[in-house]
């Protein structure tokens, strides 16, 4: 019986940690980062150039991606004015920008984790 009451509070618990995520990123074009909310948890743009994620990023978006990789400029440019009004962007500061977490903007995120992992061996991100 003692099972039920501490399976409901660990939902209970799951779920308020689900709430707590940030539901937006910061897209700083002064530093070429993406951050996760205002946790200071970010991805470095230039990671993007080369890439072999840019397709799955691409999909994300619904475009197609071009045969030449893509640069900083461009990423940045797909994120700021997505194909049919995919999500609203709000613009914070001189170069700042407020995106939505959705799937678009979370894949850029993973595969931009991804690379750092893959280039920098993943465990402890480095310090722009």
């Amino acid at each position: 019986m003692k099972a039920l009451p501490i399976s409901a509070l660990l939902l209970t618990l799951g779920g308020c940690a689900v709430l707590d995520q940030p539901r937006f990123y910061t897209l700083d074009l002064n530093t070429t980062r993406l951050c996760r909310g205002e946790t200071g948890i970010c991805q470095n743009l230039e990671l993007i150039g080369p890439s072999y994620n840019e397709p799955r990023i691409a999909q994300a978006y619904g475009i197609k991606v071009t045969p030449q990789g893509w640069s900083v400029e461009q990423l940045t440019g797909l994120m700021l004015a997505p194909p049919n009004n995919l999500y609203p962007v709000q613009q914070l500061d001189q170069g700042v920008y407020r995106l939505p977490a959705n799937s678009a903007t979370d894949t850029v995120f993973r595969y931009l984790k991804l690379e750092e992992d893959q280039i920098y061996g993943g465990g402890k991100q480095r310090n722009e």
